[in-house]
């Protein structure tokens, strides 16, 4: 069984690469990402659910940092970020995601 973490990247592989070969599909992902995603999933997303995206160019670069779990800071690992690093997992949490919103929860 796939994480939700390697399904995750395998789909924005799937986005980037499909992006970089076609330039209509690229300016509608820039414009309406959501939508765009929404099609290539074949389901709707939560309407809480915020997707943006960047394209860099030669004077940019862009780093994301994924959302801070809530033993951030402290000198202890929860059993969850300790399962993640030992099952190499990425550290993302879905818990309390519904399942259309997992690929995309931190």
């Amino acid at each position: 069984m796939q994480t939700q973490s390697f399904e995750r990247k395998q789909f924005e592989k799937r986005i980037i690469e499909k992006a970089m070969k076609d330039e209509i599909f690229r300016n509608q992902l820039l414009e309406n990402p959501k939508e765009v995603i929404e099609l290539e999933l074949g389901l709707k997303l939560p309407e809480s659910l915020k997707i943006h995206v960047l394209m860099e160019d030669s004077h940019s670069v862009y780093l994301i940092l994924p959302q801070m779990s809530a033993s951030a800071g402290s000198e202890e690992l929860t059993d969850a970020d300790l399962a993640a690093v030992a099952g190499g997992g990425d550290g993302y949490s879905i818990q309390g995601c519904q399942e259309t919103e997992r690929m995309f929860c931190r």
